[in-house]
């Protein structure tokens, strides 16, 4: 997962990883200030911060409106390869699976099965 920082004109951009703990401590900084006006407890480390930017919440850094980080939660799960068993015999992944003239075969047999 990484760390996206929002810049003055609304865009989300990646925090370089050497950048990372600037970030984090200024957040520090602020929690004894504002965490009891948001009604929760400070944070005080910095698993405690990456775990509440986890929960797909941003937290501000600065004063700014744009003075905010959040963490990225876009990886999209990887999705089973569905495999398919051809007339060939052979079991391959569906994408790969051609048409000849004696049904369905995969790559290797299709000249063979097209005759």
């Amino acid at each position: 997962m990484q760390l996206l920082k929002q810049y003055s004109n609304g865009t989300w951009g990646r925090i370089e990883d050497e950048r990372i703990d600037f970030y984090i401590e200024n957040i520090l900084k602020r929690e004894s200030w504002l965490a009891p006006r948001l009604k929760r407890e400070p944070m005080t480390h910095k698993e405690e911060v990456l775990n509440y930017l986890k929960t797909g919440k941003e937290l501000h850094w600065d004063d700014e409106w744009y003075a905010k980080i959040k963490m990225d939660m876009s990886e999209p799960p990887e999705r089973p390869v569905e495999m398919v068993k051809c007339d060939c015999g052979h079991t391959v992944s569906r994408c790969m699976v051609m048409s000849s003239s004696t049904g369905l075969s995969c790559p290797e047999c299709y000249d063979r099965m097209s005759m």
